[in-house]
């Protein structure tokens, strides 16, 4: 499936065996691996099927410090903020190359994500202030397909994705995903 990463390092450990580590939009750090189950690696292609599996761990945290302020009344009480997301997944993708330079593709990942968030603030003249502790656990899946233009050293990779997330015991969310990708490489 399509990894969305804002700065990715990907290596090669083997022709069917490949990771990569990146920055993500959403979760920070991602670690990720992939290996062919069938067909003839990228490389070496030039036409028929192929399909692959993955999983993938990523990780965040950010925090903040401030003073909280209010409208009415006293206001400006210290506070700081802290939140951690934890995220693991997989997927299968599945593409057909018509030639060395043309393939397409459709995959689908389920995600299971942790996110935690502390607000400690400090007591002030009508506040008595506390630690406050927020926790969530969800999952999303997404299913996506796009297609491969090029070979080689340069390779465009338009794709469309459909993802539906759900936060504890609430409602899904349902978005919609394109992208385009312009891989310099091989």
């Amino acid at each position: 499936m399509y990894n969305q990463t804002t700065g990715d390092f990907s290596f090669g450990i083997s022709d069917d065996f490949q990771a990569s580590l990146g920055l993500t939009e959403l979760f920070g750090a991602l670690a990720r691996i992939q290996y062919q189950l069938v067909g003839v690696p990228r490389s070496k292609a030039t036409t028929g099927w192929s399909m692959s599996v993955n999983a993938e761990l990523g990780y965040d945290t950010s925090s903040k410090d401030g003073d909280q302020s209010s409208t009415f009344g006293p206001g400006g009480y210290k506070c700081s903020s802290r939140t951690t997301m934890s995220y693991a997944g997989g997927g299968l993708s599945i593409g057909y190359r018509a030639n060395s330079k043309f393939m397409a593709f459709i995959g689908s990942n389920v995600n299971k994500f942790q996110a935690k968030t502390t607000i400690d603030q400090e007591p002030g003249i009508s506040n008595v202030g506390g630690i406050y502790e927020q926790k969530n656990e969800g999952q999303s899946q997404a299913t996506g397909l796009g297609f491969v233009l090029g070979a080689g050293g340069v390779r465009l990779i338009p794709v469309v994705q459909l993802t539906d997330y759900k936060l504890d015991q609430s409602d899904s969310i349902k978005g919609f995903w394109c992208g385009l990708s312009l891989v310099m490489g091989d």
